[in-house]
């Protein structure tokens, strides 16, 4: 697992529930948004706000019968493109397939990031393509609370504040199915850092294809990120990196315009789950 730099880096989690809002009411007539829903699979305190989560686009990507309707269709021929899009700038294209209950699944940390916001905003749009580019169909915003993985772990907070300085060795976070120990932090040069990180599964959980993504941030900047392929973990089996990170001048200017907020964002991802676990320091 890789992560942490320069004077930063401790561990977080989240539960599980779902929030979700309609599109348009499905038509046999036109190629339509039906439904845009979020798993969320980090809001432990089930206020609605959430840290992580899949986003569901159900679309009606048929169309008997829509020539030149109120669908702009110039033919009956659908080609159907999708577009998710983040208020970030964020956007994803999808080749989908003409069919009544065509659904898309993306990941929310793919689109957004959910840490230092309140909501994030994501739009979802039906195109048709057509030899001369693409003509929407159908277009709807989807909308949800957000806040830090830290407040999460508060019933009582949407919001938390940064902890001070590092977290001591072996500090330890849980989410539903990893464990992630902080093991410290060594010195390898004035703009570098050795950090340990050790991922964990429990003594019932077996978790195929794992890797670890992570990035650090100041404000909206990020000015490290690293990936590690873990491979399989079988129950109560652990896998423990040591990454040799760099920070230039650039980063430390990033965490000074934050007022000397940094935060570490660690995703766990298998064949069956994607976890977040997020810390936000104070390290000026």
């Amino acid at each position: 697992m890789r992560w942490l730099p320069l004077c930063c880096a401790i561990l977080l989690t989240g539960a599980a529930c779902a929030v979700g809002v309609p599109a348009a009411t499905t038509s046999a007539e036109r190629a339509e948004i039906t439904s845009v829903e979020l798993v969320a699979s980090a809001d432990a305190d089930g206020d609605g706000h959430v840290s992580a989560g899949e986003l569901v686009v159900t679309a009606n990507t048929t169309c008997p019968g829509c020539y030149d309707s109120d669908t702009l269709l110039e033919d009956p021929e659908l080609e159907p493109v999708i577009t998710l899009t983040s208020e970030d700038g964020t956007t994803v294209t999808i080749d989908a397939a003409p069919t009544a209950n065509y659904t898309v699944r993306r990941y929310l940390t793919t689109l957004t990031d959910t840490v230092e916001r309140d909501t994030a905003s994501i739009t979802v749009t039906l195109y048709d393509r057509d030899p001369v580019g693409r003509e929407r169909i159908d277009a709807t915003t989807f909308e949800t609370a957000v806040e830090s993985p830290a407040a999460d772990r508060d019933p009582n907070a949407t919001s938390v504040e940064p902890s001070q300085g590092l977290p001591h060795p072996g500090t330890t976070r849980e989410t539903d199915h990893f464990t992630f120990v902080y093991g410290g932090l060594d010195r390898c040069g004035w703009t570098c850092r050795d950090a340990v990180g050790t991922v964990s599964t429990g003594e019932n959980t077996t978790a195929t294809d794992v890797s670890v993504h992570v990035r650090l941030r100041a404000g909206k900047t990020v000015f490290w990120s690293g990936s590690e392929r873990v491979g399989n973990l079988s129950a109560n089996e652990s896998y423990t990196t040591t990454q040799h990170i760099g920070v230039g001048y650039a980063a430390v200017r990033a965490v000074e315009r934050a007022d000397g907020r940094l935060a570490l964002v660690v995703e766990v991802r298998s064949d069956a789950w994607r976890e977040v676990v997020a810390f936000e320091r104070d390290v000026l």
